[in-house]
């Protein structure tokens, strides 16, 4: 054997060059039912998995915003604790009386 026969490559096919690209999401995609796992489930079932959800979030913050600025109170909040991110957010208007 000689390094000729060795080192040896075939040539590729343009097809064989492409990149493998993913195809892109449509509409269809994003508006295509439930999946059929989630279909089955029982109301209790769903409610089994929201408390465990709850369970494994830090405990609840009590905030009061402003109904007129709602956006830069909760903005202004997540700026000055970044970590509020993990807790259940308990949300009081300034001004009117809890229901």
């Amino acid at each position: 054997m000689n390094y000729e026969e060795i080192s040896y490559v075939p040539p590729r096919k343009p097809d064989q060059c492409r990149p493998i690209r993913p195809s892109p999401i449509t509409h269809a995609d994003r508006t295509r039912p439930v999946h059929d796992r989630l279909v089955g489930l029982d109301i209790s079932d769903l409610e089994r998995r929201q408390s465990r959800v709850f369970d494994s979030l830090l405990p609840a913050v009590d905030i009061t915003v402003d109904r007129d600025n709602i956006v830069d109170d909760v903005l202004t909040l997540y700026r000055s604790k970044p970590d509020i991110i993990h807790h259940r957010l308990n949300v009081t208007f300034e001004g009117e009386e809890a229901a």
